[in-house]
Parts: structure tokens; sequence; C-alpha cells
């Protein structure tokens, strides 16, 4: 799945496919993909600038199977592992500082969901933080839906239901 999210300048975006959840809350930068199966995540950061800091995710035997490509002027990191997923948010997050700038990854249970990617992104700078995500799951992929209603009936011709994504 591809999604190009470049025109949208504010507000919530709620995109539902196999009745997984991918928000997007532009207000407060914040991209929460909600699972409602098993989902492994591949996360590739490239940021043109020098970290101050970072903290590293604490690898298991179980949960969500999660690969971080991340790097920046000042390294290169990749690792892959299990996250507890099923623990609650900001227990087992991986954060990079930019000075005033902080990104946060975090796989963590989110109302009741196991398995919920949330990353926060605090930037107020310049810097720039080129992130891509790659969501695999064993179930195929049907229709994507935007979370909206739209009920359009005109003449004939009705329609009531979520607007799909194509």
């Amino acid at each position: 799945m591809n999604l190009n999210t470049s025109n949208i300048r504010s507000g919530l975006t709620k995109i539902k496919f196999n009745d997984n959840n991918f928000e997007m809350d532009y207000n407060n930068t914040i991209l929460r993909i909600i699972p409602n199966e098993d989902l492994n995540y591949y996360i590739k950061i490239n940021v043109n600038s020098a970290s101050s800091s970072r903290t590293s995710w604490s690898f298991g035997a179980s949960g969500t199977y999660v690969t971080l490509d991340y790097s920046d002027l000042n390294y290169t990191y990749k690792q892959s592992g299990y996250i507890n997923s099923s623990q609650n948010c900001n227990v087992n997050k991986f954060t990079l500082n930019y000075n005033s700038d902080k990104l946060t990854i975090d796989i963590c249970k989110l109302n009741s969901k196991s398995g919920t990617l949330i990353i926060d992104e605090n930037v107020v700078s310049t810097n720039n933080i080129d992130l891509n995500i790659t969501i695999s799951s064993e179930q195929n992929i049907d229709n994507a839906y935007y979370n909206i209603d739209l009920n359009y009936i005109l003449g004939n011709t009705r329609y009531i239901g979520y607007l799909p994504v194509n």
C-alpha cells in the first residue's frame, strides 16, 4: 500500500484496510497504525541532521516483528526483532533527539489493540525527516477506504458507505 499525503494540510485522516486503521493526525504530527491482525513493520528513516541522543528498543522473544533502518549525519543503525507489543505505550520506545526536535516510535497496546504503531514527530526546526513504512501481513489487503461516510443519491445512482481510496 502506497499513500501520498503531501496535499493534506490539517486535521485527522483515517484510512481503513482489512479493519486495520491508518490514522494521520496533522494537527499533532502523529501517525498511528492500529491493527486488527498481526502486522510486521519495516521502518526506514533518513534524517539530514546529526542527532544529539537516542534511546533504543529492547527486543524480546515474541511480539510484533519490527525492522528499524535508520541513518543520520552521526550514525547508521539497523536492527530487527520482536517488540512486546502488548505492553502499554511509552514503556519501550525508540527516540531520536535533535536538540529541540524529537522523533518517537512506539509499538504498544493502545485502546486494547496490541501491535499499534505510533510515530510522534515533534520537529519545529528545519530538520528534514524522510520516513518510509512497509507493513506486511499474512492476509491479503482488500479494498482500502477513507473513514468517512459518503451518502450519494442522484437519480437512480446511489452510494452509501465509506469513500474508496482508489
